[in-house]
């Protein structure tokens, strides 16, 4: 890190976690990526990495490649460090004169989702993406994706009878949840003007594995025993223990690649495998319909995707388009996702 800091006038400080701070939050969302799909490391030598890495290689089951343009004057605005892997990637120029740079999407498991190497868009902050991507791109999101895909997998495999009010109304209503929880907080806990980002944060933590008592105490100031957000907790809890039982195919890869993993990891691993599924196959679909529209979607952003206009043009408006990719996607995988 210093010596990528050398002459980039840097300075390293400390920031509070799950505070809203956009670069944190960054580097917290890719270190829960990396937790859920890392395996168990061994004790040992300063071998064991490279076997790691080379097994990691040799269990790629997808590649694809994905070119996305950009313009020279677009590169001034981000930082030189990744305008210099931007331009070490470009392999030519389109018909505007904008670089086409080239990356490289791998897929580890097939339940799992498409991730990005070398420079895309997919991992970029929201600041470096605008300044990239803005004017050229749109962004096609996945309203709520994780929440959506779980609750729709629990009630399609049995869980029905679990009782998941709370996560059909993340995954459903998601900004009614989160007034309810900062409501309860203010009033229970007698403070004022808890931060919305921050209840939504957390709730998408409970999802993914997070220990969400521990950051609703630094961010929200407290918990509140048997409220909704614990409510949301326990129904995800629920889910999680039956997931390696409803799909014992994900429960097999997932106890293959970790072994020796305590039962309560293998059970947050196979459920964000679930998740990932589901919301690849979505994304799928969505491509499908951009191509179909005469859309180019050059970047997956796991959630969703950045699409530009093609060559020959489209017929149809931008609601048409995501009107059909919402239809496409309850047809194709009867997943109530809301695409916009």
């Amino acid at each position: 890190v210093q010596e990528a800091a050398e002459g980039a006038g840097v300075k390293f400080g400390w920031v509070k976690g799950h505070s809203g701070h956009e670069w944190n939050d960054q580097a917290d969302e890719l270190a829960n990526r990396g937790r859920m799909m890392a395996p168990e490391r061994k004790s040992g030598g300063g071998s064991t990495h490279r076997r790691k890495a080379r097994r990691t290689r040799a269990g790629v089951v997808e590649t694809a490649r994905y070119p996305w343009v950009v313009s020279d004057e677009k590169l001034a605005g981000v930082g030189s460090a990744v305008a210099g892997r931007i331009k070490k990637a470009t392999v030519g120029r389109d018909h505007e004169g904008r670089r086409i740079v080239e990356a490289v999407y791998v897929r580890r498991s097939r339940y799992g989702r498409r991730n990005a190497t070398g420079p895309s868009l997919q991992f970029m902050s929201r600041t470096d993406r605008a300044a990239l991507a803005g004017g050229t791109y749109a962004e096609v999101d996945m309203k709520s994706a994780h929440p959506t895909v779980l609750w729709w997998a629990a009630r399609r495999y049995g869980g029905e009878g679990l009782g998941l009010r709370r996560l059909g109304q993340l995954a459903q209503s998601s900004e009614s949840l989160v007034a309810e929880v900062a409501k309860e907080f203010e009033t229970r806990l007698r403070v004022t003007n808890i931060e919305r980002g921050n209840v939504k944060r957390i709730m998408l933590a409970a999802i993914n594995g997070g220990n969400i008592e521990r950051m609703a105490r630094e961010a929200l100031g407290g918990w509140v025993g048997g409220g909704a957000l614990d409510q949301l907790k326990r129904e995800v809890e629920k889910v999680r223990a039956r997931v390696m039982e409803w799909r014992p195919d994900i429960a097999e890869d997932v106890r293959s690649r970790n072994p020796g993993e305590p039962e309560w990891r293998l059970r947050v691993k196979a459920t964000y495998y679930l998740m990932t599924e589901g919301e690849d196959a979505v994304l799928r679909v969505i491509e499908d319909v951009a191509r179909e529209s005469g859309l180019l979607g050059d970047a997956p952003t796991g959630d969703g995707l950045l699409v530009r206009q093609g060559e020959g043009g489209a017929e149809e408006t931008v609601e048409q388009v995501i009107s059909r990719m919402q239809e496409a996607v309850r047809s194709q995988t009867g997943i109530p996702m809301q695409v916009m």
